[in-house]
């Protein structure tokens, strides 16, 4: 009996929720319709540059004067550099940083202005887009100069690592504005930090410190060395990366593999992809240099 006034009780509740979440959904596009719409809000860019010698590729957020501020445009062309990276295959790595001092401030104000009745477009253009870097076989850092804030935080959740240097800063502060993550930060906070921790920073929109983004586990290192935070980053890796590209992308497969399915299916894949590389070429190579004992 309680159970059925319970539930009789948050029937109004669930409806208006679907409501919402129908009203929020309505006249969304196909993804490739969304980019073309976002891609129509002009200003800024998101480069991507890939290096075959290292395998090392870098994409860069640039807004000039907006601390990096995500626009229609910048959004859709973050949607086309993830694309072009899933069909890099020889690459290994990839490292996500901001241009002039500055990681990303979010939404361009102008963007969120023109999007007030598309949110539900932005959040699932923007969720696909992430979703797909996080799920890159490439290992992937967040290099964090400046601020990361709001929808910059979230972009740091799409990737495998986040490295800051000292006088960073990093918060989920959409609560600032009455509104909350819209680009799978929260989903990929909590599997992070955990449901406390993640609740915590996402209700208060605390922007925290190098030190204290350490301390509760969201970064995982602090760079003391001053210079460009791209080349920072591209040290990071290669302390951090040692394998060839073929190794990594196995290595990060296995992971990702182990995070999303269950042991049985996860054990089937990882023996599919450690025949990959046991008995090949460089496996032969490192080997026959002793490389394990060095």
């Amino acid at each position: 009996m309680f159970i059925q006034k319970l539930m009789k009780s948050l029937l109004p509740a669930a409806d208006q929720y679907f409501l919402s979440l129908s009203q929020c959904r309505k006249g969304l596009s196909s993804l490739s319709e969304l980019r073309n719409q976002f891609q129509q809000l002009p200003g800024g860019s998101v480069d991507l540059t890939k290096d075959e010698k290292s395998g090392i590729a870098t994409v860069v957020i640039s807004n000039p004067g907006r601390k990096n501020a995500f626009t229609g445009k910048m959004m859709a062309d973050f949607y086309d550099c993830v694309t072009d990276l899933e069909k890099w295959e020889d690459g290994k790595c990839v490292i996500l940083a901001g241009a002039d001092g500055a990681f990303c401030s979010g939404g361009d104000l102008q963007t969120v202005q023109a999007n007030l009745q598309n949110g539900g477009g932005m959040c699932e253009l923007m969720q696909n887009a992430t979703s797909r870097l996080f799920n890159l076989p490439l290992v992937s850092v967040a290099a964090i100069d400046g601020h990361a804030l709001g929808g910059g935080a979230e972009l740091a959740t799409a990737c495998d690592f986040r490295i800051m240097k000292p006088k960073a800063k990093i918060g989920f502060v959409q609560v600032k504005l009455n509104i909350a993550p819209g680009w799978g930060g929260c989903t990929r906070l909590v599997k992070l930090l955990g449901r406390t921790k993640a609740l915590r920073l996402l209700s208060s929109g605390m922007v925290m410190d190098s030190e204290t983004a350490y301390r509760i586990g969201f970064v995982n290192d602090i760079i003391e060395e001053d210079g460009d935070i791209v080349e920072l980053g591209k040290q990071w890796l290669l302390g951090n990366c040692i394998g060839n590209a073929a190794a990594t992308r196995v290595l990060k497969q296995m992971v990702i593999a182990g995070s999303q399915l269950g042991e049985e299916e996860s054990l089937k894949h990882e023996r599919q992809l450690f025949c990959k590389v046991w008995g090949g070429e460089s496996h032969r190579e490192a080997l026959s240099m002793n490389k394990k004992h060095n």
